[in-house]
């Protein structure tokens, strides 16, 4: 539920924009990351505070005020925010990444560059995929992405005015992928529970980095699908029946496994009939 309405689209889709429908499409892509970042940095991290003192032992329980102090502070000491609450002083001062000394520059340049690598690495080395988790996760990653395709769908309707580019750009950005900040909110709340010796943890860290692991690949060969055959995903009938379809296909393994337990209640009802028809036989001979 964290993961699933977080984007990334600097890791699956900025690339791809930049490529086939140029920097135009980008500074927009660019600006509507603005919101995402804003739900996935802020509301996300409230909503896993939330959840986390709901859960928590009575006697923790904090009050409202106490819940308001910690919540900014732990917002203000998120790394991420930190830096934009710098850049946007730096930029009120009128100083730019040009006007700091050579060393932060570069600095800074190194860090921006080195980051994805670190990301993709950690997902990388933390993934461990369970027996079944497979196809769970697939199924959830195609529900989501043939709601999103039904929704952008939706608003091409609405808009029929729009350019191929934007109507393009209103189909790829919902596509991107599961972002790693919403993983980083769930770490915060576990590493809160140990402190607080909490039995059950809110959130499944060992599932939450093999949705990442998975988002990544499934959204980029989205990406480029919908790149590739352009002509075809444009059409907003076309890009309906896509979601639906997709909606309808990630049901099939509750579908599956729902049929399969109802034939093993039936065979063991039989068995359990059988056994007491034989046991009665026994008693009356």
């Amino acid at each position: 539920m964290m993961l699933m309405p977080s984007l990334a689209p600097g890791l699956s889709c900025f690339p791809f924009i930049a490529i086939y429908l140029g920097d135009d499409s980008l500074a927009l892509a660019a600006l509507a990351d603005v919101g995402n970042k804003i739900f996935v940095l802020i509301l996300l991290y409230m909503l896993a505070v939330h959840w986390y003192h709901k859960r928590a032992l009575k006697d923790l329980k904090p009050s409202t005020s106490s819940k308001l102090k910690g919540l900014g502070l732990a917002l203000i000491k998120e790394p991420i925010n930190m830096v934009i609450i710098v850049g946007l002083l730096l930029l009120s001062f009128g100083l730019n990444l040009d006007s700091l000394p050579g060393f932060i520059k570069n600095t800074a340049l190194s860090v921006k560059v080195i980051m994805t690598p670190l990301v993709l690495l950690f997902i990388g080395m933390a993934v461990r995929i369970k027996s079944g988790e497979f196809g769970l996760i697939l199924s959830l990653l195609t529900r989501r992405a043939g709601i999103t395709f039904c929704l952008s769908a939706i608003f091409i309707l609405l808009f029929p005015a729009l350019s191929a580019p934007l109507v393009l750009l209103l189909i790829v950005f919902p596509q991107s992928s599961c972002s790693f900040w919403p993983f980083a909110h769930m770490s915060a709340i576990s590493s809160m529970e140990e402190n607080d010796k909490q039995d059950k943890p809110t959130f499944d860290i060992n599932f939450a980095v093999n949705i990442l692991a998975l988002s990544l690949p499934f959204s980029t060969m989205l990406a480029i699908g919908i790149f590739s055959f352009s002509d075809f995903f444009i059409n907003p009938t076309i890009l309906l029946l896509i979601g639906f379809g997709m909606v309808t296909v990630s049901f099939i393994p509750y579908i599956i496994e729902k049929v399969k337990k109802n034939k093993e209640s039936e065979l063991s009802s039989q068995f359990n009939t059988y056994v007491g028809i034989d046991s009665q036989t026994s008693e009356e001979s």
